[in-house]
């Protein structure tokens, strides 16, 4: 065999092994390709899948009381909620200003001149509450100049003398009289309108211008 046939047989082997060498290059890359598409592909779907589903927190709020809270039923159309709210202070204030029988009213002394009348309310009777010669509608006590006696219908109850008149002592007593001496330490209960007053004789003046009395006023209405 001549020299250049063997050189051109020897290129040809050595492109047809270049040629199976580049398949198999080929191949490789193309394994390796797939392969790795194949584990990135599920790689990014466990990413996916993670990402998906976020973690639940729940969170349970109870009242501090540990009772359900209830919520206020709405009030009717029309109504006002500020006079439904004022209902319960309006009744509470009305009560509250209602006394019962018993409760002291007042307490204070007066001089009484001879032949004069005075109511005996919660304060000391004023100079133009006196009534000369008689008396007038809303006085308790008549002094004549020796005795006392009720005005106004008022009933009259006697008292041991020294005796500290009470309202328990007056609602006790059933001796009714119709007058009472000015002799001091006589002690008597007078029964008005809405009011009972226990009464003790303190003194007289010297020239007899006037007597002292002192006065406890308890609510009584029966």
């Amino acid at each position: 065999m001549s020299t250049p046939d063997k050189a051109t047989k020897d290129q040809r082997a050595r492109v047809r092994e270049f040629r199976v060498l580049r398949r198999i290059a080929y191949s490789l890359i193309a394994i390796v390709l797939v392969a790795g598409g194949f584990y990135g592909g599920r790689l990014i779907g466990l990413r996916s899948h993670q990402t998906a589903q976020p973690t639940v927190t729940v969170t349970v709020t109870s009242p501090a009381s540990g009772a359900p809270t209830l919520s206020p039923s709405p009030s009717p159309a029309g109504s006002s909620g500020a006079s439904s709210s004022a209902s319960p202070a309006a009744t509470s204030s009305s009560g509250a200003g209602t006394a019962s029988n018993g409760k002291q009213l007042g307490s204070y002394s007066v001089k009484i001149p001879p032949g004069y009348s005075v109511p005996l309310g919660a304060a000391a009777p004023t100079q133009a509450q006196f009534t000369a010669n008689g008396s007038v509608t809303g006085d308790d006590l008549y002094f004549s100049g020796s005795a006392f006696q009720p005005a106004n219908n008022d009933k009259m109850l006697m008292l041991p003398n020294g005796v500290v008149p009470t309202y328990q002592k007056c609602v006790a007593d059933t001796v009714f009289i119709g007058s009472a001496d000015a002799t001091p330490g006589t002690a008597f209960c007078i029964i008005g309108a809405a009011a009972m007053v226990g009464v003790t004789v303190k003194s007289f003046s010297s020239a007899q211008t006037y007597v002292l009395v002192h006065a406890t006023v308890w609510k009584n209405i029966s």
